[in-house]
């Protein structure tokens, strides 16, 4: 048989796993976000491959054996696939170079409302928050000071909005580095807020491209929140207090988990092109997964689908989820 033909074999071998692949993501078995860690952390495997279909092809029978091993290559990709969400999550934990990091944006001009604007690259993170206290927000963290620095910025607008910034850079001032693709970090940022009659509104802004974050506001009143995941896992919890009355998500090849309140309606708007969205009630899972698919939907904890009118507690949430996945919770 002809190289042209064992070519064609293993080509239809792919479309084949690649169509198992989809199957299991219309399921909500498969997170395509796996893949994307793997890539990332094993990437020379896929030159160690090219390299011995290279030298199988010499052979007399190398075309058979090769055909054999694009099984197997197909076969572990989709293993991987399967794998449960954050079992390939990196621990940025190494014996390289780690700093302590500690700074406070002090309360220093008066404001009417706050927006922060956190840009996450690659690390481990959290952000909580706490009462009684003096400064807009707290971080602490471990980080390697040779590959990524975090800088952070406030300011107070026209309007009494104080924006405070957070941003993590990898590799500044560098090319990237194929040999060291772990960035060590570990962030911890704390919101203050005010012993004040008046509530102050906050908006809250995530890019998270990397690694994992863990929210969990319970004394911040926050107006709206957006959230952008693209190779990460997420876990955002609110309480009553808490809860934004609009929360916009969007996954790439990541997966996100919300928690709510019981109480509460969702008025859920969902665009879905390769992934799933999946609510997670009290009398099972409303599953939403599929290819190009979008819709909108009104549930609360009981499983009861009704009309969220103005009248009905409710949380607005729109996701959109490329290639990843997104649960709701009712906590």
């Amino acid at each position: 048989m002809e190289n042209k033909s064992y070519d064609k074999i293993s080509f239809a071998i792919f479309l084949i796993f690649l169509g198992i692949a989809i199957i299991f993501s219309n399921l909500g078995l498969a997170h395509w976000g796996n893949l994307w860690r793997f890539f990332i952390d094993f990437w020379p495997l896929f030159i160690i491959i090219a390299g011995i279909k290279v030298v199988l092809s010499v052979f007399k029978f190398g075309n058979i054996i090769e055909v054999v091993f694009d099984v197997i290559v197909n076969f572990g990709l989709l293993a991987v696939l399967l794998m449960p969400q954050g079992l390939l999550s990196r621990s940025f934990v190494s014996t390289d170079e780690i700093a302590d990091f500690e700074r406070e944006v002090v309360l220093d001009d008066k404001f009417e409302s706050r927006e922060f604007n956190f840009g996450l690259n690659a690390g481990d993170f959290s952000i909580t928050d706490t009462k009684d206290v003096q400064y807009h927000l707290r971080t602490t963290g471990r980080y390697n000071p040779d590959i990524s620095k975090l800088s952070q910025s406030s300011r107070t607008d026209r309007s009494g909005t104080t924006k405070i910034s957070s941003e993590l850079e990898l590799f500044p001032n560098r090319t990237f580095r194929f040999f060291n693709s772990r960035s060590h970090n570990k962030f911890d940022f704390l919101i203050g807020n005010f012993s004040s009659e008046e509530v102050v509104a906050d908006d809250i802004n995530i890019d998270l491209n990397a690694g994992k974050l863990d929210l969990e506001l319970t004394e911040t009143t926050i107006e709206k929140m957006s959230m952008a995941v693209n190779a990460a896992d997420a876990k955002l919890l609110f309480t009553e207090k808490s809860l934004p009355e609009k929360i916009q998500v969007s996954v790439n090849a990541g997966n996100i988990d919300i928690y709510l309140p019981k109480e509460l309606y969702v008025d859920l708007k969902y665009v879905v092109n390769a992934g799933s969205v999946q609510l997670h009630h009290r009398e099972g899972v409303r599953d939403y997964s599929g290819l190009n698919i979008e819709g909108q939907s009104c549930f609360n904890y009981d499983g009861l689908k009704g009309k969220c009118s103005e009248t009905v507690r409710k949380v607005n949430i729109d996701l959109s989820v490329s290639a990843g996945s997104a649960n709701i919770f009712w906590n």
